[in-house]
């Protein structure tokens, strides 16, 4: 294994320097050859549409911006106004907004190397590699407010991903004016590559290299949302920068790794919380079970974190924006008005639900995404997001008392985390709820306090309360 460390580890670092050409030289014998291969989808990489503001533009009088969006089942052109999402032609909050500075032709890499296991019969990961910033990118900007921005242009995607990042701050704000959230920095269709060695079983001595693409990321560690191109092989209704449930899903992490996460020691962007299920962690799923052996906190957590996400994106956005409709995969997995997911499985969690999520086997999983898996945070998370809605909004009304009411918990589920981190998944977010519904009876006073126990078991198959 120590010989492996060291041949993966130069094969790793000479291809991310190289990014190509084949690794090893002509006078290795053929069994230390080692073959690299491109796999995965085609990245639609996006292009700048405007790129000489000629000379002395130093800001815009008309901050009233016009571009392609996608909700209720359809692309809608609106107009919103951008006031403080500019600083002189950049896309960048002032006045202490949400946004440090919004980049554009930015590359990352990042990897893996992995050893065929005969235990698990599947790879395991032997070493992971920081990301790496081939390419710092640039500041975005804008020469001119002209007609409609839309198509698979930077300037479309960056000033939705702002517009809807800064309501969702503001929201929040609103909510809570004296909420502290650093600002973040923006990748406006990151070319983000990823590349894994094998050793043993079927890809034996291969290099894999891969664009990621349809998906959009938040890491922790270093502050940054990012939104990936498009592949020409998705079926997509649209980019994931027009709907805008996904910038406000993503800024919700941001959110949860202010208020939560920093708080209580966890910040994890090893794979980074993503919208989308990651392909990675599919693959990697054993090595994630190890991890739960470890510390059931892993799984939960980063559970709770993507329904927490959820829960900010609905709060946050209007009725239309927060729609799903038409997104496939996503329609009714990730709506909160709906109890039921794609497949009419409900968003409950059955015995079978709380045993699949508590153990350290690994079921497998139908391909269909409509169909829940248990074992897998988004879906986990999306039951959690669903429950969680029920009981706030067994008080409240609006989407701001809503918010108020979530933003509150988070202190609340701080103060009580090293308490339950020990507890099985399904323990600790029921735990999580009924955190919720403690705080909400205390609101209205020790004389109304009207959210029950039978409120919180009907989401938990065989579950008693412990607390409320």
């Amino acid at each position: 294994m120590g010989k492996f460390f060291v041949v993966s580890q130069v094969l790793l670092v000479s291809s991310l320097i190289s990014c190509g050409g084949k690794t090893g030289g002509s006078n290795k014998s053929k069994e230390d050859q080692w073959k690299e291969f491109v796999d995965g989808n085609t990245p639609k990489f996006l292009v700048k549409a405007q790129n000489n503001c000629g000379v002395g533009i130093q800001s815009f009088s008309d901050l009233n911006f016009s571009f392609s969006r996608y909700f209720e089942s359809r692309d809608n052109f609106v107009t919103y106004d951008l006031e403080n999402q500019f600083f002189g032609n950049i896309i960048q909050s002032n006045n202490n907004g949400p946004i440090k500075t919004s980049l554009y032709d930015s590359e990352m890499l990042y990897g893996y190397d992995y050893k065929w296991s005969d235990e698990y019969k599947n790879y395991e990961i032997i070493k992971e590699y920081d990301f790496i910033t081939e390419n710092a990118g640039n500041d975005l900007f804008i020469c001119e407010n002209s007609g409609t921005f839309t198509g698979n242009f930077y300037e479309s995607a960056g000033l939705n991903i702002s517009q809807v990042v800064t309501q969702t701050f503001n929201k929040i704000k609103e909510a809570d004016p004296e909420i502290k959230i650093d600002p973040i920095t923006v990748h406006v269709g990151l070319k983000f590559k990823l590349q894994q060695s094998f050793l043993g079983g079927a890809n034996n001595r291969e290099i894999k290299s891969q664009y990621r693409t349809d998906n959009a990321f938040y890491f922790g560690r270093d502050k940054i949302l990012a939104f990936l191109p498009e592949s020409e092989e998705a079926a997509m209704a649209a980019p994931l920068w027009e709907i805008p449930m996904v910038g406000a899903h993503e800024y919700g992490h941001h959110v949860f790794n202010t208020l939560i996460s920093s708080k209580i020691g966890h910040v994890h962007d090893k794979v980074g919380s993503c919208f989308k299920e990651n392909k990675l962690e599919s693959l990697l799923k054993n090595h994630y079970f190890e991890d739960r052996d470890k510390s059931h906190e892993n799984f939960t957590l980063r559970a709770m974190n993507e329904g927490f996400a959820d829960l900010i994106a609905f709060y946050t956005n209007s009725k239309s924006e927060r729609s799903l409709d038409g997104v496939e995969c996503m329609e009714n997995n990730r709506d909160l008005n709906s109890s039921t997911y794609g497949d009419g499985t409900k968003k409950y969690f059955s015995y079978t639900a709380q045993i699949r999520m508590d153990s350290s086997y690994n079921y497998g999983q139908d391909s269909d995404c409509n169909t829940p898996d248990f074992q897998a945070i988004h879906e986990v998370g999306a039951s959690f997001a669903y429950i969680m809605d029920q009981i706030i909004s067994l008080k409240a009304s609006t989407q701001k008392e809503k918010l108020q009411l979530l933003l509150k918990w988070t202190n609340k589920f701080s103060e009580v985390h090293p308490v339950i981190t020990k507890k099985e998944p399904s323990a600790y977010i029921k735990h999580a709820v009924e955190i919720m519904a403690v705080l909400i009876n205390n609101e209205v006073g020790t004389s109304s306090k009207n959210i029950k126990c039978e409120d919180i078991n009907q989401h938990f198959a065989g579950y008693d309360c412990e607390i409320l």
